[in-house]
């Protein structure tokens, strides 16, 4: 459906992303056992704040690196590809391939809930109906509309699977909460990486070197994680300073 050399671009943009949500598995990992416990003990309380944890530091990770290739993307390709007809192309495929590896970075947490309570086949129907729309999609639409067309569609896919492990994850020990973990999981992470990366990229121009601008997209990602952090209520809890802080208020 698509030339080579354009199916080549686009699988190296697809291999930056992909990259992303691996940053999530050491914290999965991490986190499953002790999950599956808590499950199985019935210890529910502990389970939210895990359950809650888990997912800010998932989010706070995800957004951080779908955010540099967002508001960046287009030096970060012409870096890898040595072509800057590539990086203006690409951008906004790229840039629409974070947000859909993104949207499926965010399901991870909910999963694992889904796992540990010992429903494996939510994630199963959830692939089947997303899979049954965006195969189809991309099938008969990119021929039309180009090497954009997949990227758009896996951001509907993800996004639709976004919905479903959301809606299905809250309806046993965490029955109600749905709205509070966007409230404080999600939301607020996304605001401040946004916020974080849209200040940084309004200040620095196009003329500027090749290699400095991912330069700047490296520190704006520290200011981006850091931000995300500070917006979490269940991660900076554990900051030193803030502890601290909190200490001796409680002392006074």
């Amino acid at each position: 459906m698509l030339p080579l050399s354009v199916f080549g671009t686009y699988s190296l943009v697809s291999t930056m992303c992909s990259a992303m949500v691996r940053l999530t598995t050491p914290l999965i990992t991490a986190t499953f056992p002790r999950m599956s416990a808590y499950v199985r003990g019935e210890h529910i309380q502990e389970l939210r704040v895990l359950f809650f944890t888990a997912s800010q530091a998932t989010f706070a990770l995800m957004l951080t690196a779908a955010g540099a290739l967002v508001f960046f993307g287009a030096a970060f390709i012409e870096l890898v590809s040595g072509r800057p007809d590539a990086a203006r192309e690409f951008a906004p495929v790229l840039a629409a391939l974070a947000a859909a590896y993104a949207l499926s970075g965010l399901c991870r947490p909910s999963h694992a809930l889904q796992m540990a309570e010992g429903d494996p086949a939510t994630a199963l129907k959830s692939n089947l109906v997303t899979g049954a729309l965006y195969l189809p999609a991309i099938l008969l639409l990119t021929p039309r509309y180009g090497v954009i067309l997949p990227a758009l569609c896996l951001i509907g896919a993800n996004g639709l699977a976004f919905v479903i492990f959301t809606a299905t994850a809250f309806r046993n020990r965490l029955k109600g909460l749905a709205g509070r973990w966007l409230r404080s999981s999600v939301l607020p992470q996304l605001v401040a990486v946004g916020l974080a990366y849209g200040l940084v990229r309004f200040v620095t121009p196009e003329s500027l070197p090749l290699l400095t601008r991912p330069a700047i997209a490296v520190g704006a990602s520290g200011l981006a994680l850091a931000a995300a952090v500070l917006a979490s209520d269940h991660l900076r809890v554990h900051l030193p300073g803030l502890r601290r802080g909190r200490g001796a208020q409680a002392r006074a």
